[in-house]
């Protein structure tokens, strides 16, 4: 009987601790990144705004279904599920931004990619942000989850596939 209450007190205290935590967290998160590649513009463009090739240069990306092209719908299918993405704005070719749609989704992240064209080749910016009304979820989003690795590789991602298709190819 004392090991089940200890038991019982240890959860107790432990969910606690997430909602007061939880609690103490802003609703809204916001994550920025940048990376800069040695490409062009209008080929990082093509990339960023073209979802029905996300599989190619996504590492969790799938497969993508193109839902609609007015308003621009598709569906990500992730080694995490599958998500309704809706373009939410456009402007060619420096800013594309979409949000999850899907209502089973507790936090549905809206992220904006900026690209501004340098010296040097491409700067891209991305910012996601993701709205949480629970207090639970938004510490297990912030603390457990950690979303600034997922952005960090997503960009990973679109730089390293950008600068293969930029690199020059060896002569044999």
């Amino acid at each position: 009987m004392l090991v089940v209450l200890l038991v019982m007190s240890a959860v107790l205290a432990t969910v606690t601790a997430v909602l007061a935590g939880g609690l103490l967290l802003p609703s809204r998160h916001v994550i920025e990144r940048q990376r800069e590649v040695a490409a062009s513009l209008d080929t990082v463009w093509h990339r960023v705004a073209t979802p029905a090739n996300y599989a190619t240069w996504q590492r969790h990306v799938r497969r993508t279904e193109s839902l609609s092209d007015a308003p621009l719908r598709w569906r990500e299918f992730t080694v995490d599920g599958a998500f309704t993405w809706q373009c939410t704005e456009v402007q060619a070719p420096h800013h594309f931004s979409a949000r999850v749609i899907d209502d089973d989704v507790q936090r549905r992240p809206e992220r904006a990619i900026r690209l501004e064209a340098t010296a040097n080749g491409t700067r891209i910016h991305c910012t996601e942000t993701a709205v949480h009304t629970n207090p639970i979820p938004r510490f297990v989003y912030r603390y457990l989850l950690r979303p600034e690795p997922q952005l960090d590789a997503l960009l990973d991602d679109l730089v390293r596939t950008l600068q293969a298709a930029t690199a020059p190819t060896s002569a044999r």
